[in-house]
């Protein structure tokens, strides 16, 4: 909560009584109310007006400092999410040019991308507003700004959908490990398309018979509760039966920044994400490249030790009523992959 107008204008026992200053302090206090600081545009107009200008300025600066120090605080009590919403625009508009958007590029620019005034211009907001929506300040922006920013950055639609969600302040949740009975019942109905139900953190909650024989490098960990996202990126089996692991890769985290984007206040999501980057280089190179997408496209080449070349198609699920958790099934592409699953399963 920024300073009333009257404690603003009032330093000790100065006071702002010139009336086209104080018209100056009353329109900085309205934009500037949340981190009480002024503008250099207004600071040297008060500045340059008079004796009285230049004492204000002086006596501003030192709640200028106090401000500013509490800064640090502020970004470190962040939640997860305005981290991520602030880091996903930073990146973006750095790696936007200025003649994508029609802007000439100055010799004297500096800045990578655009700077953030003219992304604030372009998208009808004030630079502040769009400062503190990079500094994850609590602010919300609505689904037109969020629209007008896809456009500015020239993001995807699936990145579109990804900000949207960012930008929704959502209750802390965490992420349920118990599967209801149907969709284990649903899983088992498969004889020979292995299927599991994973959760957003893709921790493997439940898989059938089939899943077990083809994918049996995924049963074999050692951790209570495998995940999908450790096994492809630190498990070296996982890698080595994987044909086209390099082709599909960076599509895998793309998907899970696109999961991950519905409950980013997980503290198992984000120490997961934190675990992968330190033991995995190509997982932190990609996941810093903000690159998310809502379907995974490609197919699974498997070279299973005991059956030989497996292609694999995959469908993904969401139960009604159970958003939080998908059903995956692979299904054989070809009667050759679908002859070496029946004879692994039987």
């Amino acid at each position: 909560m920024g300073p009333d107008l009257e404690s603003a204008t009032k330093v000790g026992r100065f006071k702002v009584d010139s009336a086209p200053c104080y018209a100056i302090v009353r329109v900085a206090l309205a934009t500037t109310s949340n981190d009480m600081r002024l503008s250099g545009a207004v600071i040297r107009l008060l500045y340059y007006r008079n004796n009285q200008g230049r004492i204000f300025c002086q006596r501003m600066r030192h709640l200028t400092k106090t401000s500013a120090d509490s800064d640090a605080t502020v970004r470190n009590e962040l939640s997860e999410r305005q981290k991520q919403l602030g880091e996903f625009l930073r990146y973006m508009r750095e790696h936007v040019s200025p003649e994508e958007i029609g802007l000439s590029r100055s010799a004297r620019r500096r800045t990578p991308g655009l700077r953030r005034e003219e992304v604030a211009e372009i998208i009808g907001v004030s630079t502040d507003w769009y400062a503190w929506l990079e500094q994850g300040r609590d602010v919300h922006p609505s689904e037109q700004v969020v629209n007008r920013l896809g456009q500015a950055f020239r993001l995807s639609v699936d990145q579109i959908t990804y900000l949207g969600r960012l930008a929704r302040p959502r209750s802390k949740s965490f992420e349920e490990t118990s599967v209801p009975a149907r969709l284990i019942e649903l899983i088992n109905s498969f004889p020979f398309q292995p299927a599991y139900i994973r959760n957003l953190r893709w921790d493997i909650l439940a898989s059938n018979a089939a899943h077990s024989k083809v994918f049996d490098h995924c049963h074999n960990s050692t951790s209570e509760l495998p995940n999908m996202l450790r096994l492809f990126f630190t498990d070296p089996r996982f890698r080595e039966v994987t044909l086209n692991w390099d082709e599909i890769a960076q599509e895998v985290v793309a998907k899970f920044r696109a999961d991950w984007s519905w409950n980013p206040e997980d503290e198992g999501s984000v120490e997961l994400v934190r675990e992968l980057e330190a033991k995995s280089p190509e997982f932190s190179k990609w996941w810093t490249q903000y690159s998310t997408k809502e379907k995974l496209t490609y197919p699974l080449e498997l070279q299973h030790p005991v059956g030989g070349r497996i292609s694999l198609d995959r469908v993904t699920m969401h139960p009604e009523g159970e958003l939080r958790q998908s059903v995956v099934v692979y299904l054989p592409a070809g009667a050759a992959s679908m002859k070496t699953i029946i004879a692994l399963c039987k």
